[in-house]
């Protein structure tokens, strides 16, 4: 996962988004006021993974207040601006996410991070294809897995 860096302000924000796309999107124009698809996917190094597009720019502008990240949505054409509603990220404490999140949505969860570094208290696998078998790996093998946590779930 690529580490997200959220926007200081509203114009860094902007300057960054309304890009112009990557050098074939000859239909998207930079400073244009009108940030597309193609311009959110060259900021977020994505092609088409819309969900993904919409985490990143819900990341990315996580620092600001309610009327710069609106600023920000009503600068989304009309099929990117669609697109974030449909993807818009819930947020949750830690203590609220089981109970009120929704499977295979977008979600921001603030709290206290604890590194796990023992195998025995982190049981989540990966499964990795190797030719035309499977290998099932422990994710705490190839990640850094951590346990957020927050006043309440403490």
């Amino acid at each position: 996962m690529k580490k997200i860096e959220p926007y200081k302000n509203i114009n860094e924000a902007t300057l960054s988004l309304d890009n112009g796309g990557r050098f074939y999107n000859v239909l998207t124009k930079s400073d244009d006021g009108i940030i597309s698809t193609s311009e959110l996917g060259k900021v977020a190094g994505l092609f088409i993974d819309k969900q993904k597009m919409v985490l990143f720019l819900d990341l990315a502008i996580s620092n600001f207040d309610v009327n710069a990240k609106e600023k920000i949505v009503n600068s989304l054409d009309v099929s990117l601006r669609s697109t974030y509603e449909k993807y818009k990220s819930q947020e949750f404490l830690p203590s609220e996410a089981y109970d009120k999140g929704i499977l295979s949505s977008n979600s921001i969860i603030t709290g206290f991070p604890k590194k796990i570094d023992s195998k025995s208290d982190f049981n989540g696998v990966i499964v990795l294809p190797v030719g035309k078998s499977f290998v099932v790996m422990p994710i705490i093998d190839k990640y850094d897995v951590y346990e957020i946590r927050d006043e309440v779930s403490e």
